[in-house]
Formats: C-alpha cells, structure tokens, sequence
C-alpha cells in the first residue's frame, strides 16, 4: 500500500513539472512505470477533472502556489477552447 502511495505522490509531482514545463515528456518515460500521472501526457489536452484533481491535491498539502499556477493553466485552457 506504500508503494501505491509513493506512485501517486511522485505522479502527482511529476505531473505538476510537466504540466508548468519543468520536464519534457521524454524526460519522464523512463520512469512512467514508477509512477501515476493524473493525466494522460501523450493526448493533445489535459481534461479539466484531472486538472481540478491536481488543485484539490495540492490544496490538501496546503501547496497554494502550485494550485494557482494549475488553477491558471485551466483558466488559459478553458478561455482558448471558448474563443476557437
């Protein structure tokens, strides 16, 4: 069960680094068998649940900076889709 929470957490944060451009995608493969992203990071969007799964994440660790920045790419995200 530890296990299964240490594949979570370092997903969760890994996920984070790709999201806000800290790491590539081919940075991560190698370890993506280590680990459980929130998202998909080969489809061409980020579903907004998985982006609000992140907040609600980071919000319980009471890691305020990073929801803004999540919180800021889905407001980006959501605004483009409605504007094309």
């Amino acid at each position: 069960m530890v296990d299964f929470f240490n594949k979570y957490d370092n997903g969760m944060d890994c996920g984070y680094k790709l999201l806000v451009g800290i790491y590539t995608l081919e940075e991560v493969l190698p370890y993506l068998n280590k680990m459980f992203l929130p998202f998909d990071p080969t489809e061409d969007f980020i579903e907004v649940e998985d982006l609000d799964h992140m907040i609600e994440y980071y919000e319980n660790l009471e890691e305020y900076e990073k929801c803004q920045k999540i919180l800021d790419i889905k407001n980006n995200t959501v605004s483009e889709t409605i504007l094309t």
